[in-house]
Parts: C-alpha cells; sequence; structure tokens
C-alpha cells in the first residue's frame, strides 16, 4: 500500500483535506423504506418468471440432449461404417493377394507394336438395296417409275 508521500498532490488522502472532516459527510439513505420496496417488488418479480423461466431452461436442455443424441447416433453409425469398410477390403485385399500367389502367372511378353492395316477413306460401294412402299398405285405407274429410273 502506498503512503501518504507518495500520492499526488491532488490526491484526498494527502492534504488538508485528508479524512473526514464533518464537512463532508453521507447520511445513512433514510429509512430504508425504499429498499425494502425494491426487494420486494424483485422478489414478486422473481417468482411470477420464475415458472416460465425454469420451463424454458428444461425445454433448451430437451433440445440440446436431442441434438447431441443425433450427433452421437450419426458418430456411432459412421464409425461402424468406416470400421466395416476398412475390414472388407482388408479381406478383399488378403483374397487378391492370396489369389494371385496361388496361380503364379507367367511373365508378360512384351511385342512391338504392330501397324494398323491402311484402309482407305473411301471403300467402293457396296450392293445397293431400294425397297418401296407404294400405296394405291397401279402397276402400270409402277412400271413407268422404274424405267425412268432405269433411263437417266
Amino acid at each position: 500500500m502506498l503512503v501518504a508521500a507518495e500520492y499526488p498532490p491532488w490526491h484526498p488522502l494527502v492534504g488538508p483535506r485528508a479524512g473526514p472532516d464533518g464537512a463532508h459527510t453521507h447520511g445513512s439513505g433514510g429509512s430504508g423504506l425504499g429498499r425494502a420496496l425494491l426487494v420486494l417488488l424483485g422478489a414478486a418479480l422473481a417468482v411470477n418468471l420464475a415458472g416460465p423461466v425454469v420451463a424454458a431452461a428444461a425445454e433448451l436442455l430437451h433440445i440440446v440432449l436431442i441434438v447431441a443424441g443425433v450427433i452421437v447416433g450419426v458418430g456411432a453409425v459412421s464409425l461402424g461404417g468406416l470400421l466395416a469398410w476398412r475390414w472388407r477390403h482388408s479381406q478383399s485385399d488378403a483374397a487378391r493377394s492370396d489369389a494371385a500367389r496361388a496361380i503364379a502367372l507367367p511373365p508378360r511378353v512384351v511385342r512391338a507394336a504392330q501397324a494398323a492395316p491402311q484402309r482407305r477413306a473411301i471403300e467402293a460401294a457396296g450392293q445397293v438395296h431400294i425397297h418401296h412402299h407404294w400405296h394405291g398405285v397401279t402397276a402400270e405407274q409402277i412400271a413407268a417409275i422404274l424405267r425412268q429410273q432405269e433411263d437417266p
């Protein structure tokens, strides 16, 4: 703690006004009726609001517990899926390596790549087949059309 000599001169603990001299005193604050009324009002307000506040807090706790349960459930399902996936892959990897050792395939012979056969972009036309459907046309009209196609 600082002694009076270490305080600045304007500090209330230093100088002629250091300490109560009777000129500056605080009263007792009255009869205390105002403070009693304030305490009673606060208690009445607390009693009136206690029910809804407790209900709201309980509902909030209920929601938090539901969310926590969902998160734990999703985590457990995910962990189970991950473990099943790892177990299955470890089993299939072991089976693959056992099968490869049992078969003992001969080494592959590497051959030089062969050139693809040269094909022309446009080849000779194959047989042309024309199929006609003429409904409601007489035989003479068909014969005339075919003669026109044969004689260009």
